[in-house]
């Protein structure tokens, strides 16, 4: 997998997928079926875990998209509402079971939570 840095933007309240895709140097889709992936999102990279704004982790599931290397990670409208307009820190990383698990962040930048102007989810 490639790491990437990637700066993002999105409305608050707003639904945020993250799509990632996993593939050997030659472009072969990777299976990531019971693969980890978490997403951090912080104000500093000085701050610790504990005082991360959104921390979420998923397992792939055993499905078409994670055989063929597709990892999707979403953060609802219901997190997303909880942040306050401004520029965070993010990454997403990926672990691969074992003992230790291997480790690798996939993709992280600064985020710019832009402020909603229709605050009403209804």
């Amino acid at each position: 997998m490639e790491r990437h840095k990637a700066n993002l933007q999105f409305f608050r309240g707003d639904t945020q997928p993250f799509e990632l895709h996993f593939s050997t140097t030659d472009k072969v889709p990777l299976d990531i079926t019971g693969n980890v992936l978490r997403i951090t999102i912080k104000k500093s990279v000085n701050d610790p875990d504990s005082a991360a704004v959104i921390k979420k982790r998923i397992v792939c599931p055993e499905d078409q998209n994670s055989q063929d290397g597709i990892g999707l990670i979403v953060l609802g409208s219901d997190e997303t509402k909880l942040l306050e307009p401004g520029v965070y820190l993010y990454d997403i990383q990926h672990s691969i079971p074992g003992d230790p698990p291997l480790v690798s962040t996939a993709v992280g930048g600064m985020l710019n939570v832009i402020p909603d102007i229709t605050q009403d989810d209804g």
